[in-house]
């Protein structure tokens, strides 16, 4: 099943919630998802959020929206699976293995609903699947276009 809308660069959250290029720091904060997030990182005008486990596109998953003065520049996605896993990835205490099978995952999920295989690149920004043992993670990253959004991954690129 591909997703037309994730093609769009849309994310949906199964409350019905929507996620896109256009949304705003102010926004996220007023939806239920935004509501229930906890501060990531704040860095001057640079501030992150993560969401507790929400349903995305029929995964359990925990999203981080990183914002720049009030733009949104780029979205993590950890798929977590099942309830149980979400509850279990909590818990942190990984071995490389786990991580590696969770980044299986995570590429199953994107080409169920991409189609094809990681990276994608579309108008509106790019997604990849990442695994970075040095912070211990794998998720699926959205990056959205426009020079903000480009200055914004290259500077995290340069730190992995």
């Amino acid at each position: 099943m591909n997703n037309e809308e994730f093609k769009k660069g849309r994310i949906i959250f199964d409350n019905g919630e929507v996620i896109d290029a256009h949304s705003t720091e102010l926004a996220f904060l007023g939806s239920n998802v935004g509501r229930s997030s906890v501060v990531f990182v704040k860095n001057r005008e640079y501030c992150s959020y993560s969401t507790p486990v929400v349903g995305v596109f029929g995964a359990q998953c925990v999203v981080v929206l990183f914002f720049r003065e009030g733009v949104l520049m780029r979205v993590n996605i950890t798929v977590c699976g099942s309830v149980d896993d979400a509850s279990e990835h909590e818990a942190a205490a990984f071995s490389e293995e786990e991580l590696k099978m969770d980044k299986i995952k995570q590429d199953r999920w994107l080409i169920c609903n991409l189609g094809g295989s990681p990276p994608y690149d579309f108008s509106w920004g790019s997604v990849e699947s990442v695994l970075d043992k040095r912070s211990w993670s794998c998720n699926v990253v959205i990056v959205y276009a426009g020079a903000a959004g480009a200055t914004f991954s290259a500077i995290n690129k340069t730190t992995r």
